[in-house]
Protein backbone atom coordinates (compact mmCIF):
# COMPACT_ATOMS: atom_id res chain seq x y z
CA UNK A 1 0.00 0.00 0.00
CA UNK A 2 1.43 3.40 -0.66
CA UNK A 3 1.12 6.01 1.79
CA UNK A 4 2.81 8.91 0.47
CA UNK A 5 -0.72 9.90 -0.86
CA UNK A 6 -2.11 9.88 2.28
CA UNK A 7 0.65 11.86 4.10
CA UNK A 8 0.46 14.54 1.29
CA UNK A 9 -2.70 15.84 2.85
CA UNK A 10 -2.70 14.44 6.69
CA UNK A 11 -0.95 17.49 7.92
CA UNK A 12 -2.54 19.98 6.33
CA UNK A 13 -5.98 18.29 7.94
CA UNK A 14 -4.35 18.31 11.19
CA UNK A 15 -3.37 21.90 10.91
CA UNK A 16 -6.91 23.57 10.57
CA UNK A 17 -8.30 20.90 13.00
CA UNK A 18 -5.74 22.93 15.27
CA UNK A 19 -6.44 25.81 14.52
CA UNK A 20 -10.15 25.66 14.00
CA UNK A 21 -10.14 23.94 17.73
CA UNK A 22 -7.81 27.05 18.83
CA UNK A 23 -9.82 30.04 17.63
CA UNK A 24 -13.15 28.38 18.73
CA UNK A 25 -15.62 30.62 20.75
CA UNK A 26 -16.39 27.22 22.81
CA UNK A 27 -13.86 26.88 25.18
CA UNK A 28 -14.12 25.24 28.50
CA UNK A 29 -12.84 26.94 31.50
CA UNK A 30 -11.89 25.17 34.84
CA UNK A 31 -14.49 25.56 37.61
CA UNK A 32 -13.06 27.22 40.45
CA UNK A 33 -16.12 26.00 42.53
CA UNK A 34 -14.97 25.43 46.57
CA UNK A 35 -15.89 22.58 48.33
CA UNK A 36 -15.61 23.64 51.63
CA UNK A 37 -17.91 20.99 53.02
CA UNK A 38 -15.16 18.07 52.20
CA UNK A 39 -12.16 20.29 53.01
CA UNK A 40 -10.88 20.59 56.49
CA UNK A 41 -8.66 22.92 58.03
CA UNK A 42 -8.03 21.10 61.19
CA UNK A 43 -5.04 19.40 62.16
CA UNK A 44 -5.46 15.31 62.49
CA UNK A 45 -4.55 13.09 65.61
CA UNK A 46 -3.43 9.98 63.98
CA UNK A 47 -3.99 7.11 66.08
CA UNK A 48 -4.10 4.32 63.65
CA UNK A 49 -0.09 2.79 63.79
CA UNK A 50 -0.09 2.31 59.87
CA UNK A 51 -1.59 5.89 59.13
CA UNK A 52 1.10 9.46 58.71
CA UNK A 53 -0.13 12.30 60.11
CA UNK A 54 3.06 13.73 58.06
CA UNK A 55 2.00 12.98 54.21
CA UNK A 56 -1.40 14.06 52.14
CA UNK A 57 -3.61 11.33 52.67
CA UNK A 58 -7.44 10.90 52.06
CA UNK A 59 -9.46 9.53 55.84
CA UNK A 60 -10.11 5.92 54.35
CA UNK A 61 -8.88 4.20 51.16
CA UNK A 62 -6.24 4.93 48.96
CA UNK A 63 -5.70 7.54 46.49
CA UNK A 64 -3.98 7.48 42.91
CA UNK A 65 -2.08 9.68 40.71
CA UNK A 66 -1.14 12.48 42.47
CA UNK A 67 -0.89 15.71 40.08
CA UNK A 68 0.17 19.66 40.18
CA UNK A 69 0.50 20.20 43.78
CA UNK A 70 0.77 24.19 44.24
CA UNK A 71 0.96 26.98 46.45
CA UNK A 72 -1.73 29.42 45.38
CA UNK A 73 -3.10 32.37 47.83
CA UNK A 74 -2.10 30.50 51.07
CA UNK A 75 -3.49 27.42 50.46
CA UNK A 76 -1.91 24.20 49.29
CA UNK A 77 -3.69 22.62 46.66
CA UNK A 78 -3.44 18.70 45.29
CA UNK A 79 -4.89 17.07 42.66
CA UNK A 80 -6.08 13.18 42.26
CA UNK A 81 -7.64 10.14 41.69
CA UNK A 82 -9.72 8.94 44.40
CA UNK A 83 -12.85 6.68 44.70
CA UNK A 84 -14.80 6.57 47.76
CA UNK A 85 -15.92 3.15 47.48
CA UNK A 86 -12.37 1.39 47.95
CA UNK A 87 -10.14 -0.13 46.18
CA UNK A 88 -12.25 -1.96 44.08
CA UNK A 89 -12.60 0.56 40.81
CA UNK A 90 -15.16 -0.79 38.61
CA UNK A 91 -17.47 1.70 39.78
CA UNK A 92 -15.29 4.08 37.71
CA UNK A 93 -15.25 5.76 33.93
CA UNK A 94 -12.36 7.66 33.06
Amino acid sequence: MDYSSNSRWALPVILVCFFVVLLSNNVVFASHKVFIHLQSQNAVNVQTVHRTGYHFQPEKHWINDPNAPMYFNGVYHLFYQYNPNGSVWGNIVW
